[in-house]
């Protein structure tokens, strides 16, 4: 009597499978008693009826295995079951010159397999998104996910695929409406290019047993760009210049729109201005609109300042201003001069002048009394004697990017008699 081979899968002699499953069957077989030797081969057999006779059964292709240690296991997967694999299967075991012999093998228990259309699991399909940073990421991820079979579908969880982004944004899923949403943390730097949120998320559906499944959602955020008002400072000589080089445009997706009212500004996407029609002011405000993938019509002003070079015209000679008669007086409008610039004073000036606490001076109020003051409004001066008095200025232009600093003398004569 040769020991039988033991059956490990499955565990029972009936039983069922689903079509579209996988299935195992698996046996082993130790020769204790010495009836085949440690030269031992094993193959897995099917027949569609299970009768005896050994016509009925046939080895099933690919399941032949041996071994030389007296013991051997063998196992066998249909991995996905279908309806003609219903039937009866079972193990061999022998030695080389016995596994055909019907009498002279080891034989598992007969497995009785049916099969069955059983509950299938779910297919989610990928998920593709996008936002703007500053508001919250929301998708639905079973709008587009199908259960073979019907069932409905429901959101059992969802996480992030790599630690770095739960540093980055905190994710919530809401199984009632089967959203998913996500929130940048405050102080997350989010790059022009966007940064792209790798998330798992898990749906069951409502059989019994239920099936389960995992499917993917990729959510990229990009960052909500303030662009902001500018200034442009440009030079006599500069001809024909780009603002739109002064503004940020990687994310732009329209071309800006550009509105002014001004001569010179040429009709195009790249806002081209002349330098030379801005000869009759100094400082101009021009309006551009931008769109991009986070903003939409979003307004912004430019302030363009033409630096020019005002010449100074101050004479050789003092100039004598008389109190007596002019209350105060505007030096710079007094001698005519446009450009921006400093006034400073030399140290010859006797207790009745009464000069500003600041050597330098660019205020902006007029003093009681007898004074002479700048365009910006502070006096330079303020005189209060009955001789003639002698103060001497220098003048010093601003310099800018355009223009060099120069610097002028002027001699001024108080006196309250011509």
């Amino acid at each position: 009597c040769v020991p039988p081979v033991t059956l490990i899968r499955p565990n029972k002699t009936d039983t069922t499978a689903c079509i579209n499953d996988p299935f195992t069957f698996e046996g082993t077989y130790t020769d204790n008693d010495g009836t085949f030797g440690n030269e031992l081969v094993s193959r897995w057999e099917y027949s569609a009826t299970g009768e005896a006779d050994p016509s009925s059964w046939t080895t099933i292709a690919g399941t032949e295995t041996s071994s030389s240690s007296g013991a051997i296991t063998n196992d066998y997967t249909i991995s996905s079951v279908a309806q003609p694999d219903a039937g009866y299967y079972r193990m061999a075991v022998a030695n080389a010159a016995n596994i055909d012999s019907y009498n002279c093998r080891a034989m598992s228990e007969i497995v009785h397999l049916q099969v069955w259309q059983c509950n299938g699991a779910p297919f989610p399909s990928p998920d593709i998104a996008w936002f703007c940073t500053g508001s919250m990421a929301t998708v639905n991820v079973l709008k587009n996910d199908i259960d073979p079979d019907g069932d409905n579908i429901r959101l059992t969880n969802a996480a992030f695929v790599n630690t770095t982004d739960a540093m980055l944004a905190d994710l919530t899923f809401n199984a009632t409406d089967s959203t998913v949403s996500l929130t940048i943390k405050p102080g997350t730097y989010i790059g022009i290019d966007g940064y792209v949120f790798d998330i798992i998320y898990n749906i069951a559906d409502d059989a019994l047993p239920a099936k389960t499944a995992a499917g993917t959602l990729k959510i990229t955020a990009y960052p909500t760009p303030g662009y902001p008002d500018i200034r442009v400072r440009l030079c006599p000589d500069a001809g024909n210049v780009n603002l739109s080089k002064y503004i940020d445009t990687t994310d732009v997706i329209n071309a800006i729109q550009w509105t002014s009212q001004i001569p010179g500004i040429i009709n195009s996407p790249e806002g081209l201005i002349s330098s030379n029609a801005f000869a009759s002011s100094r400082i101009h405000t021009l309006t551009y609109t931008v769109s991009s993938r986070c903003v939409s019509e979003q307004k912004r002003k430019v302030y363009l300042e033409m630096l020019k070079d005002v010449p100074v015209h101050l004479p050789k000679n003092p100039i004598m201003i008389c109190h007596k008669y002019s209350e105060a007086v505007n030096i710079n409008q007094l001698l005519g001069i446009e450009a921006n610039g400093t006034w400073t004073y030399s140290p010859n000036i006797d207790n009745h002048v009464t000069v500003s606490t600041s050597t330098t001076h660019n205020g902006a109020v007029i003093m009681n009394g007898k004074a002479i003051y700048n365009d910006s409004g502070i006096p330079l001066i303020t005189y209060q004697g009955v001789n003639a008095k002698i103060v001497t200025f220098t003048y010093t232009t601003d310099s800018n990017s355009c223009l060099e600093s120069k610097s002028y003398n002027v001699t001024i004569i108080l006196t309250e008699n011509l």
